[in-house]
């Protein structure tokens, strides 16, 4: 079982995906990096993190370093913020599911006090308590989860949505009737248009015509709907109207133009997934400040489209393998998803995953990759340069001892997830090493600052096992 710890159904449901997502973990699934990379290498990535930096821009990351309770990393308090009952309004989660969740607040409230409820429900007051039910359960569950990633915050958006309407027929009814509950409208307006600018006002392009633009039409709409209610008799007209249709619309500018922001940038999302772009606070690292694409300080994050990470598989590396595969079934084998997917983008060619999708699950044994290569079904692995991964440890523990023992910047040393595999250990001791200048071209390997495919740290190397299963 795929992420589990001990091949269970049972552990990965109430495990990695159960306690360990409220409670919060340090690693990911099926158990700590090889190489005891875990905790203390999330510390340094934090440290290093344009995204973990407080608003004095220092290093310290938000809540502290690593992912898991306390974590600044992916996944902890760095990506998410601190829990509590205002999570989803903070400075990492507003722009992903904030811009209307206090609308689709009001908008419960206000249809459910329009008439009473009575067993058995009606369809209105049924579909009420479902979408009701469905954005507390959520909003409460994200609010104090331990572990969890921003795009998560997409199961919110159904309800949100549906309220979001219910709500604003509600009080457009509201405001047709007298009584006090009339003004719930025009106060709503102004309230959301506070709220949004509060969430814009960290947006150092954006805000300078977003705040402006939602907070003017929804004040002026919001001045309309007043006076038309005072000037007796009152009587909803077409300046009424338009000023409430307005006003809704406005609303919807700020997450519109997040939900488009990745589709309409022309270098595309990260590795994970996240609307809009980056706050002020991440001023300095790759794409800079938020702003609009294609403007001053307007990319996202790093890298272009292709595979996790918005990177694209090499070149030279496709056209070396589709040209010296032969009839193997399988384009080349790969330690984890991350490495092989832009290879699946770019080629279309069916792969092997030795590790499962953090290269921890050891999907084959000796004997069964034995037989595979023996059969010509894979020739190619893409797997760690393990004598690659042994200078860059030494490196690091010289740098280490020179700095007086200080830990310094830098991949960990126990290496990428899948370093330990049973199944890469047998590539590494049985197959034939490729020379890079016939599969790696010189830009790739300057762009990931000669840590070959996956970045820094990650230092690979193209085996060749043809003809070497049986030894």
């Amino acid at each position: 079982m795929g992420g589990s710890e001990g091949d269970s159904a049972l552990n990965l449901a109430f495990g990695y995906n159960g306690m360990e997502r409220l409670l919060g973990r340090s690693d990911g699934p099926g158990g700590p990096p090889p190489g005891g990379a875990g905790k203390a290498g999330n510390e340094k990535a934090a440290e290093k993190s344009p995204d973990a930096k407080g608003k004095d821009g220092g290093g310290a990351p938000k809540g502290g370093p690593g992912g898991g309770p306390g974590g600044g990393g992916p996944g902890g308090v760095g990506e998410n913020g601190e829990p509590g009952p205002l999570r989803m309004l903070n400075q990492q989660n507003a722009g992903q599911i904030g811009w209307l969740l206090p609308l689709a607040v009001v908008g419960l409230v206000a249809a459910d006090w329009q008439r009473r409820p009575r067993l058995p429900l009606d369809r209105r007051h049924a579909a009420l308590v479902m979408w009701g039910t469905w954005l507390f359960t959520a909003a409460a569950y994200f609010s104090v989860s331990g572990y969890g990633h921003r795009h998560y915050l997409v199961m919110l958006a159904p309800a949100v949505a549906a309220l979001v309407g219910i709500g604003a027929v509600a009080l457009w009814k509201d405001y047709r009737s007298p009584g006090w509950r009339g003004w719930l409208l025009p106060l709503t307006l102004v309230g959301m248009a506070a709220v949004q600018a509060y969430v814009l006002f960290d947006y150092a392009v954006w805000r300078a015509w977003l705040i402006p633009a939602i907070a003017g039409i929804c004040l002026v709409a919001a001045g309309i709907l007043v006076l038309v209610r005072l000037r007796p008799p009152m009587r909803i007209g077409t300046y009424a109207v338009g000023a409430a249709t307005a006003g809704i619309l406005a609303l919807l500018v700020a997450p519109a133009a997040w939900a488009t922001y990745d589709t309409l940038s022309s270098q595309g999302g990260g590795g994970l997934p996240a609307a809009g772009p980056r706050p002020i606070e991440a001023e300095g690292a790759p794409g800079g400040p938020g702003g609009p694409p294609g403007g001053p300080g307007g990319g996202p994050p790093p890298g272009g489209p292709g595979g996790p990470g918005g990177r694209e598989a090499d070149p030279v590396l496709l056209e070396y393998l589709q040209a010296n595969k032969g009839d193997a079934t399988y384009l080349v084998a790969g330690p984890s998803s991350m490495p092989l997917a832009p290879i699946i983008l770019g080629t279309d060619e069916p792969v092997i995953n030795l590790g499962g999708f953090m290269g921890r699950d050891p999907v084959f044994a000796t004997e069964e990759l034995s037989g595979l290569v023996d059969e010509g079904a894979v020739r190619f692995f893409l797997v760690q340069d393990r004598e690659r991964m042994e200078e860059m440890r030494a490196e690091r523990e010289a740098e280490q001892e020179a700095s007086g023992g200080s830990a310094p910047h830098g991949p960990p040393p126990g290496g990428p997830p899948g370093a330990d595999n049973e199944a890469v250990t047998w590539v590494q001791d049985n197959c034939e090493k490729v020379p890079e200048e016939l599969w790696k071209s010189p830009e790739e390997d300057e762009e990931q600052g000669g840590g070959g495919p996956g970045g820094p740290g990650r230092a690979q190397a193209l085996y060749d096992c043809g003809g070497t299963g049986g030894q």
